[in-house]
């Protein structure tokens, strides 16, 4: 068979080194018919059974599919060469390992602001603290005390049962509650004490807003154990009073009075109700050996144990009249205190017939009593008041009394040892009036002026016709003038 290339055909085949080349040619011709399938060869190892969710597929050793289902964790991590040994004994890991967390621990003394674990036992012994206590806490450690709260003092004495820890002004200590007040059982949950917040409601102020420049709200009592006070620098504005509201009187109670129209407080005794603004007392002894009753007119007597003392009012006499201050407003017993009201309206009187209303009240004679009719000379004049309700069992005065004044009383009448017949003369040296007994000589220029006149009628008395015309008048009568006498004033009546 020879080779040859097409491009070659006819051209012979030199020798080379006595070789003979050799020259193929191929033809492709059709393909022929496929064999039939040989036999299936063994099963392969493949990929070990089981296995859970989450597992992978990793060596068990060197050995060729040698493989099984072990739990790792998911995402990369960090390279540190080569793994070399078996499982039990990982001799690559185990010195990367050590050589970043030694299973020793590292000392204490090597460590520079870097938290490493460790096995040293100061990290998990329990160890005593040692030295001087400092802040609330005095003494020296394992035992220091409290001495202080938020930097406050607290007292060292013992406490006993019932105390509590409070603020005295200066320091902690242990206080004995006002009182104990018991309210029932509680019901309802922690957050729901329905019985607790009904009792509280029932004795405390229930406040329901302050506001600084428009006032405080709410309800309830104010009792003597309970005090609203209002900082320096929140100071109130105002206190408004529910003008509708329907209360009874109380010592020290408060609220508005809708028929005075005017804030109205309770007295010391209970028996007096202050209108502010509207009405004046005073606070009283009663210097009389009796009892002085509700109504009475009195007058200020003197001064006992620092307190103006009274006595009843008559208008017999100027000493007894002149300082009248007003009426009783309770019962006050002999040597006792109480109030009297000096200007305002008194109720619960006895003002039945004759009085109505709009009559003016006098001092009486008898002491204590006034009187609708003016009393006349030489009864002294003070007018106490006037009747606002004429009723038998709650008649009720206006009071403001006004003294009269005797004349001796003004301030330019000096009136010294009155006589009979004395009248009131102007005194020029001493600039005032003075009383004094008229003659000729006490009227400067009388006697002069009588001399003249007498002399002038005398002398035009010169004939009998005229005589006619004079009469005289002696004890016994008048009668005509025959023989005038010598200095004998004499009247012309017709």
């Amino acid at each position: 068979m020879s080779i040859f290339f097409p491009e070659d055909e006819g051209r012979e085949v030199p020798n080379v080194d006595n070789q003979p080349i050799l020259r193929t040619e191929i033809i492709a011709g059709a393909a022929g018919p496929t064999g039939s399938q040989g036999p299936a060869g063994p099963a392969g190892v493949g990929v070990v059974t089981g296995g859970l969710t989450g597992q992978v597929l990793a060596k068990k050793t060197n050995a060729d599919y040698d493989t099984e289902w072990v739990t790792g964790g998911g995402g990369g991590s960090a390279i540190w060469g080569g793994i070399a040994g078996t499982l039990s004994n990982q001799t690559d890991l185990q010195t990367v390992l050590d050589a970043k967390a030694p299973s020793s621990g590292i000392s204490p003394s090597a460590i520079s602001g870097t938290a490493v674990m460790t096995t040293d036992s100061r990290m998990s012994d329990s160890r005593t603290p040692t030295g001087a206590a400092s802040g609330d806490l005095g003494g020296t450690y394992p035992a220091p005390s409290v001495v202080k709260l938020q930097g406050f003092s607290v007292a060292t004495a013992t406490p006993i049962t019932g105390q509590s820890l409070g603020w005295t002004g200066s320091e902690w200590s242990a206080v004995t509650p006002l009182s104990v007040v018991s309210w029932g059982a509680i019901t309802g949950t922690l957050s729901n004490q329905t019985d607790l917040q009904s009792a509280l409601d029932a004795k405390a102020l229930k406040i329901t807003a302050i506001t600084a420049g428009t006032g405080l709200t709410g309800g309830g009592d104010l009792s003597a154990s309970r005090t609203i006070s209002m900082l320096a620098d929140v100071p109130a504005d105002s206190l408004n009073f529910n003008t509708a509201a329907t209360e009874t009187n109380a010592i020290g109670k408060m609220f508005w009075n809708t028929t005075e129209g005017a804030p109205q407080v309770g007295l010391a005794g209970g028996n007096v109700q202050l209108q502010m603004g509207s009405m004046l007392v005073a606070y009283v002894r009663n210097a009389e050996a009796t009892t002085l009753n509700k109504g009475e007119v009195v007058y200020l007597f003197g001064a006992t144990g620092n307190r103006a003392s009274v006595k009843r009012a008559s208008n017999v006499a100027d000493s007894s009249s002149s300082k009248t201050i007003g009426l009783v407003a309770e019962s006050i017993g002999e040597n006792q205190n109480g109030f009297i009201i000096t200007q305002g309206v008194l109720d619960g009187l006895s003002l039945g017939s004759p009085y109505v209303e709009g009559d003016s009240i006098y001092l009486d004679t008898t002491p204590g009593a006034f009187t609708r009719v003016k009393p006349t000379q030489p009864d002294h004049i003070v007018f106490i008041g006037v009747v606002e309700r004429a009723n038998a069992g709650n008649g009720q005065l206006y009071i403001r009394p006004q003294n009269g004044f005797e004349l001796e009383e003004l301030h330019d009448v000096l009136i010294t040892s009155p006589q009979n017949n004395q009248t009131i003369l102007w005194n020029s040296a001493t600039t005032l009036w003075v009383n004094s007994t008229l003659t000729i000589g006490t009227i400067s220029g009388l006697s002069a002026d009588l001399a003249t006149r007498v002399a002038s009628v005398t002398s035009g008395i010169t004939g009998s016709t005229q005589l006619t015309n004079m009469m005289q008048i002696t004890a016994a009568g008048y009668s005509a003038i025959t023989s005038p006498a010598a200095n004998t004033l004499y009247i012309i009546v017709g």
